[in-house]
């Protein structure tokens, strides 16, 4: 089932509403529709849209579709040690 988002930026999965409401940014680095270009040295990021032509990776427009796969998944954070307790001594 397709991911699809209202104009208020809610989560819907086939139709019906996902309880947690998540906020996502709508620029071209993670839409469907776009790719990146080529570096041309002047250091800004460049996306190639099917829909705009060339933009800036930090734009956005309407036709703004979601790709769940270009996004960098934040990293877990590390689980603390644990000492070893021998139970025979307590």
């Amino acid at each position: 089932m397709p991911l699809v988002y209202n104009n208020k930026g809610e989560k819907y999965i086939g139709g019906k509403a996902l309880k947690n409401k998540v906020e996502i940014e709508k620029f071209c680095a993670f839409c469907e529709y776009a790719t990146v270009a080529p570096d041309d040295g002047s250091g800004n990021e460049y996306m190639l849209c099917s829909k705009k032509g060339l933009v800036r990776a930090d734009s956005k427009c309407m036709r703004f579709k979601y790709d769940l796969l270009k996004r960098q998944p934040r990293r877990n954070a590390d689980l603390p040690k644990i000492e070893r307790i021998d139970i025979d001594d307590l």
